[in-house]
Order: structure tokens, then sequence, then C-alpha cells
């Protein structure tokens, strides 16, 4: 933590939270708010255990997909279904 010259830095509660999994539980056991993927936390909406802090502005994330530039088969076909997956379960 950086601080302004001649001023110390200030010591801030932090936590450590290891997974995606593990961070929508702290949020739905009341650890603070979060943005959270859709196809995490829709259920826990419709139960009402979660609760949309502004439903009329969702923040939408575009993602990317990132490999290596090798002619590898493997890799290939790895790409091929990580966006057919994503063309199924993700908004456009």
């Amino acid at each position: 933590m950086m601080a302004a010259p001649g001023h110390p830095a200030a010591r801030t509660p932090t936590h450590y939270i290891p997974t995606t999994a593990d961070f929508a539980r702290a949020t739905l056991l009341g650890l603070g708010w979060s943005l959270l993927p859709e196809q995490q936390c829709l259920t826990a909406l419709e139960e009402g255990t979660l609760i949309e802090l502004d439903p009329e502005h969702p923040v939408d994330v575009h993602l990317y997909w990132q490999r290596w530039n090798l002619d590898s088969p493997t890799l290939t076909a790895l790409t091929a279904a990580v966006r057919s997956a994503a063309r199924h379960a993700l908004r456009t």
C-alpha cells in the first residue's frame, strides 16, 4: 500500500478468499457486497438469499480467450470447446 509523502499508510481490514465459490459464499454469509457471474448467483437471487443492488443496471464484462499461438491440435480443440461452451452459457 502506498501513502502520500509524510503520511503513514493506513491499515485496513483485508480478507483473503482463495476461490470464486468461497467468495460467493462469503457474500451470502454477509461479509459484504460483490459482483458475481449470473451462473453463480441466479439460484440465490431466485431464492431471495441474495439481492441485486441495482437490477436496472447490470455490469456486463467482455470476456476474452487467450492462448499461445502454437500449431497444436490440442489447443485448437480446447479453443473450440471453450467457444462452444461460452456460446451456450453466456449472453451476447
